[in-house]
């Protein structure tokens, strides 16, 4: 748009006028197609075709030096643009876009990489042994690895759930126990007593950092379903988890998440511990008489074992201390 100013003494006039260039060869100077696009494998793509030319150019679109026409998982809309639905690493390559008017033509290309989503195939990944049985009290390592195609480009992320709710580490605590610390009033150093040496401890084995009374005033803190979360360990490899001094709040199905922005996968192992039996239960004497009487009880749980035999103690009114009475009862 064109405008022209005439002005003198008494006044200011304007007028404008639009000129449009009617004869101009196709031209991607100004908005040439990207260098190089990354999409998610199973997912879709637009590539932007968007040349210079005067008339409109007739637009057509080239794979690897090959012609592709509007069709199935190809579609050249009338802007020019092309959308590729239900990528796969077989459309990998160079796509060119190609602009031609009477007056002349244009090409421009851009190099499509498909990225593959996490995976657990390969020599250096490991998947979550499906099922693992150990016994109460060991340390328990479940290991995580994945890996991706164009791992350079993609930042995985881990994450862990037992039995369907969110592992929490004790290790994530610890920090924000220790910067609350900091940040504490009462904890700020005193410019003035500058003997004064504030230290913060750790959490370790010898420590209870994350004791009850700093979390839930004498009540231990335990996340509902997942049993303590202080036993929760990231493993010494990115994505490991290690469950210390296990029982059998802490059996059950474990899943590994791997999370990208191109997709998640997921792998299980079911935990299994093996523990000593639950107490009976419902003890009862009957039929009582002056010299002998009846025990009946409900099995208590069993933990990846029978019950194989029972001992029956007794005491009375008069001797409060436990006598055994029956040994080795079968159940």
């Amino acid at each position: 748009m064109y405008q022209c100013e005439a002005k003198n003494d008494l006044d200011t006039r304007y007028s404008s006028g639009q000129l449009k260039v009617l004869t101009l060869a196709p031209s991607f100077t100004k908005r040439p197609l990207e260098e190089r696009i990354f999409a998610a494998e199973q997912g879709n793509v637009t590539i932007v075709c968007d040349p210079e030319a005067a008339p409109l150019p007739n637009i057509t679109w080239y794979f690897n030096d090959k012609l592709i026409g509007s069709g199935g998982k190809h579609e050249i809309y009338q802007n020019g643009n092309l959308q590729i639905t239900s990528l796969n690493s077989a459309d990998s390559g160079v796509w060119e876009c190609r602009a031609k008017n009477k007056y002349g033509n244009a090409r421009s290309r851009t190099d499509l990489q498909v990225i593959r989503g996490p995976s657990f195939d390969g020599s250096e990944t490991q998947k979550p042994n499906p099922r693992m049985i150990v016994n109460k009290g060991e340390t328990v390592s479940l290991k995580c690895k994945a890996s991706t195609q164009g791992s350079e480009l993609l930042d995985m992320a881990y994450y862990w759930r037992l039995n369907d709710i969110p592992i929490q580490f004790v290790q994530d605590y610890e920090k924000q126990r220790i910067l609350e610390l900091k940040n504490a009033g009462g904890s700020r150093i005193n410019l003035k007593r500058r003997s004064e040496v504030i230290s913060w401890d750790s959490y370790n084995d010898k420590t209870p950092g994350l004791n009850s009374h700093w979390i839930n005033n004498g009540l231990e803190y335990k996340n509902k379903g997942t049993g303590d979360f202080q036993k929760f360990r990231r493993g010494k490899e990115f994505g490991d988890l290690t469950v210390k001094n296990i029982t059998i709040a802490e059996a059950g199905k474990y899943e590994c998440g791997v999370e990208t922005v191109v997709g998640t996968i997921y792998g299980t192992s079911q935990v299994i511990v093996h523990a000593p039996p639950g107490p009976p239960g419902g003890v009862t004497a009957v039929e009582l008489t002056a010299n002998s009487g009846t025990v009946v009880w409900t099995d208590g749980a069993f933990y990846g074992f029978r019950i194989t035999s029972y001992r029956i103690e007794g005491k009375t009114e008069h001797n409060s201390t436990w006598i055994v009475l029956a040994d080795q009862v079968e159940g």
